[in-house]
């Protein structure tokens, strides 16, 4: 298996967002930078040991302050060119992330619209859309169609358990049709027969997850009953992205209200299919007198806020609110450790390095938490939202730690050759808490260990309690599956890793030392370890490998210049020990000045390649075919939509929608990889053989244009 996935292309695998390929770059950034800063960092060794080793012999008789002088601006001049070569690569690394998002930008035509009233269907909108808008010209009709964002807040459980009855039908229905070598070999027939369930007992497994529901026919009343939350997706069958487009549909729905009375307005989506939370469509999502209450105090001290903004400042209210809390904790634990004893003991250190640790764990816990109760709708924002607090809380984390470890060292002394003894020791400090750090909550794959024995422990449990829990088969293999994938916020948080280990490395460069030098080796081996888990572990356990979105993407490229802003000061700073700063100061405006235009066309040129684009990338193939076999589409990641679909359609029109309307998608199932794609073909046994050998045949030219290079047609 292992040599298997060394030698899969992740190109093919992450047919999703940007994701896995550009965090690879990233990484082997990462790598690239520590390795030349291992290296580059020694052009001043030799002047340092030189003094070193002459005033421990008392052979010195040179002036201290020229020799300090002589090894600031040696160390100056070094780290310029370090911070040359660093612009540089990341303005080549923004380059390509530009390009690669361009090439896997496979995001269908959509925009929102917002005010329908919570009656309106899904025929009568795509009517009324295409009767008052033109985006294609006369002859062509520019709506494909819209997927409703329903308002199920309330019975999100309800609907997640009808997803997975549904999904666990079709996945065990698909083995027992197409079963794999290994399968039969090891199976007998008896355990790998499966029969169909029904619509009806799926209702009726379901309902035990809603308390307003006891029965089948009371999850069909709930389906029923579902209303509009006022916002649908629209999908165009021509590029609608651009700011003139959406101009221009906005002019059409001001001259045609719907109804006479309800005002259309639509807004940009900038995201794929599986980036929506559809459950978040609606503001109305926490029924909790606590969470009411807490809205009814936000309500009364913004008022001039819609619901999500109110409940975005709570959640940052929140985060700051802990995060203080933790910070004045951190305060009085170093206060009592090393304000009172000079040398403190080695096991009040290593506590006071579990305490940040967990406190790092928990407050990043309380940053996920907050972001659900905001209600994102899409996921991007959610994302973005996520990794601005991780960084902000590791970071600070990370600084406060070295202010306490710079404060207990003391005075600088005034004399020149005491002070290389002491910032000798201080970077010794500063290199035993990097390692603690790396070890103890920076390298987040050591996540991975614990959830792997939580996944066993439970399928233990599962296997113990089947017969109390009345479980069959196919639902203890589905538990077990669930049960190894890896935890979603783990992109986010490796992200925000990635930017805080290169700026608290880089701030250990203000110092001189040997032991800064072993901070960069320390980070040699913390990407290489990501990197592997990443690869061997991440990749076995998540079928659906790495998501993420341009946006995302893009504030994890701004985030990381972070670091480049530390490098540059700690280059004025060795100029200014120099005392011929003026050089250095002007050397690094320049610079500087160069990578944020280079950075800022960079981005400006992959959304103006973007925006021009006359195609989308499924053109040359009819998009009816292409949402046939499309692993995600806007129709088959909404819940609601499906499982309306699936049990109020009767069994006759059912048969006559699309083949991406009968499965429904999920994170985490497997449909996302180009070989169990086919799970998409051949679904419903009801079809006639001819329609699916036309269905086997459109696919495999579908697979072709998507796999071979074609996903995005150059103009």
């Amino acid at each position: 298996d292992l040599k298997r996935i060394a030698w899969l292309k992740l190109d093919m695998v992450n047919i999703s967002g940007v994701g896995l390929t550009l965090y690879v770059r990233t990484l082997w950034l990462f790598l690239f930078t520590a390795v030349l800063f291992r290296i580059g960092n020694s052009a001043s060794l030799s002047m340092y040991q030189l003094v070193w080793g002459q005033w421990c012999t008392n052979l010195l008789r040179a002036d201290g302050a020229v020799i300090w002088e002589n090894l600031a601006t040696e160390r100056a001049f070094s780290l310029l060119r370090l911070y040359i070569v660093m612009m540089l690569l990341y303005l080549f690394h923004v380059h390509g992330q530009g390009g690669k998002q361009y090439l896997f930008d496979k995001t269908h035509a959509a925009f929102l619209a917002s005010g329908f009233p919570p009656d309106a269907t899904e025929e009568d909108i795509t009517a009324f859309l295409n009767s008052v808008t033109s985006l294609g010209g006369p002859h062509r009709p520019g709506i494909v169609g819209v997927s409703v964002g329903y308002d199920f807040a309330v019975h999100a459980p309800l609907l997640q358990a009808l997803v997975d009855e549904h999904l666990m039908d079709v996945a065990f229905s698909q083995e027992e049709e197409h079963p794999t070598d290994s399968e039969t070999d090891t199976s007998s027939a008896s355990e790998s027969f499966h029969v169909r369930s029904s619509l009806e007992s799926q209702r009726a497994a379901a309902a035990a997850f809603d308390p307003d529901c006891q029965t089948a026919e009371d999850v069909l009343r709930v389906l029923q009953e579902l209303q509009n939350s006022g916002t649908v997706i629209v999908v165009c069958r021509y590029p609608c992205d651009t700011a003139e487009a959406l101009e221009h549909v906005q002019q059409q729905l001001d001259s045609s209200l719907w109804d006479g009375r309800h005002h259309i307005t639509v807004s940009r989506i900038d995201c794929e299919p599986p980036s929506i939370n559809w459950q978040h469509f609606s503001v109305g999502l926490f029924q909790g007198q606590l969470q009411q209450r807490l809205e009814d105090c936000t309500s009364r001290f913004l008022p001039s806020c819609n619901k999500r903004q109110q409940r975005l400042c709570v959640a940052n209210a929140i985060i700051i609110g802990a995060f203080l809390a933790m910070l004045a904790f951190y305060t009085f634990l170093y206060h009592q450790v090393y304000a009172r004893s000079k040398s403190p003991q080695r096991v009040l250190t290593y506590v006071c390095t579990v305490s940040c640790a967990l406190g790092n764990v928990l407050l990043n816990q309380l940053v996920w938490f907050a972001s659900q109760q905001v209600g994102f709708r899409f996921k991007s924002h959610s994302d973005s939202f996520v990794l601005m607090w991780y960084t902000i809380v590791v970071l600070t984390n990370m600084c406060f730690n070295f202010l306490v470890i710079c404060w207990s060292a003391g005075a600088r002394p005034a004399n020149e050759f005491a002070a290389l003894r002491y910032e000798e020791q201080l970077a010794n400090r500063l290199a035993s808490f990097v390692r603690g750090s790396v070890l103890s909550y920076a390298l987040w794959p050591l996540f991975y260990p614990f959830h792997w024995v939580l996944g066993m422990l439970q399928l233990l449990y599962f296997h113990l309690s089947r017969a109390r829990l009345d479980l069959t088969d196919e639902r203890c293999k589905w538990k077990a599956e669930h049960a190894m994938e890896p935890p979603e916020w783990y992109m986010q948080y490796d992200y925000a890793g990635l930017t805080v280990l290169k700026t608290t490395s880089f701030m250990c460069l203000f110092i001189s030392g040997d032991d800064v030098r072993e901070i960069f080796s320390i980070d040699i081996v913390w990407v290489l370890c990501t990197y592997l888990l990443n690869k061997y572990i991440y990749l076995v356990l998540s079928k659906e490998t790495y998501f993420t979105n341009r946006n995302l993407d893009t504030i994890a490229l701004k985030s990381s210049s972070l670091a480049l802003g530390v490098l540059a000061g700690c280059v004025c700073h060795w100029g200014f020990r120099s005392r011929s700063p003026i050089g250095f100061v002007l050397m690094v405006a320049l610079v500087s000045g160069g990578y944020l235009r280079g950075f800022d066309l960079a981005l400006s040129w992959a959304k103006e390649r973007r925006s021009h684009t006359e195609r989308v990338w499924y053109d040359s193939v009819p998009y009816e075919d292409i949402e046939r076999v499309y692993p995600f589409n806007w129709w088959n990641v909404n819940p609601a939509h499906m499982m309306r679909l699936l049990h109020l359609t009767p069994q006759l029109l059912r048969g006559q929608k699309f083949l991406h309307q009968r499965v429904a998608w999920q994170h985490g199932k497997s449909y996302l990889q180009p070989d169990l794609a086919l799970d998409f073909v051949n679904t419903e046994s009801r079809d006639s053989e001819e329609e699916e050998a036309a269905e086997v045949g459109t696919f495999l030219n579908v697979l072709k244009l998507f796999f071979l290079g074609n996903c995005c047609p150059r103009p």
